[in-house]
């Protein structure tokens, strides 16, 4: 949870007080991260686990990794995003917020 609020921080500029760790998870080939040797990442490494998390934010702050950020309904959303971890995500997302 620490890394989460961390990482929102850092690549958001948002300081999260509630945040809700989502169910989905997945694991990301390691060669999708080309700086991982600068990161110190050990060699016998094949896959990171990536964790989804949700938390209210009104405003972002982009870090330098960052070049551009929308906001997007629902439907749109699934559409731009590339990976099935992230569109699951959402998913999940959706459905926790919708009620039945």
């Amino acid at each position: 949870m620490q890394a989460a609020k961390r990482e929102i921080y850092e690549e958001g500029g948002v300081t999260v007080t509630e945040i809700l760790p989502l169910d989905s998870i997945c694991s990301i080939p390691v060669e999708i991260f080309p700086k991982r040797r600068e990161y110190g990442w050990r060699d016998d490494l094949y896959v990171v686990p990536e964790y989804a998390f949700a938390f209210p934010c009104d405003e972002l702050v982009l870090s330098h990794e960052h070049t551009e950020c929308v906001w997007l309904p629902y439907a749109q959303a699934g559409e731009v995003f590339h990976w099935d971890s992230n569109k699951t995500a959402l998913y999940e997302l959706h459905s926790r917020l919708t009620p039945f």
